[in-house]
């Protein structure tokens, strides 16, 4: 996706995720300047190939790093009562439950 978020044209980029009880949704907003058909259908193409890569070809070290630096931010935004309280919230409004504290899990 580094490829697509560092294209000239592009103005705008962000992946998003939606976790729910049963399901999830997952995907990508990108805003470009659109001059020519041909510079967003690169772009789309350059997300779709990232996607099978993701889907076919992930090496244990390429999932290895996004989840430390989800780790480590995870637990660095709940350094707050009120963000842990939102965290729980949102963790009950997903999932029906309150889970163990994301503390216990990581160590």
């Amino acid at each position: 996706m580094q490829n697509v978020a560092t294209n000239k044209e592009l103005v705008s980029f962000k992946s998003f995720c939606h976790c729910l009880q049963n399901t999830g949704l997952f995907g990508v907003y990108f805003v470009m300047h659109g001059h020519h058909i041909e510079q967003i259908h690169d772009a789309l193409a350059q997300v779709q190939r990232q996607w099978k890569h993701m889907a076919y070809g992930v090496t244990d070290e390429e999932v290895d790093r996004p989840k430390d630096a989800l780790k480590t931010s995870l637990l660095h935004s709940l350094e707050s009562n009120s963000a842990l309280a939102d965290h729980v919230a949102t963790e009950v409004g997903a999932c029906g439950v309150r889970g163990e504290m994301p503390f216990n899990k990581y160590e």
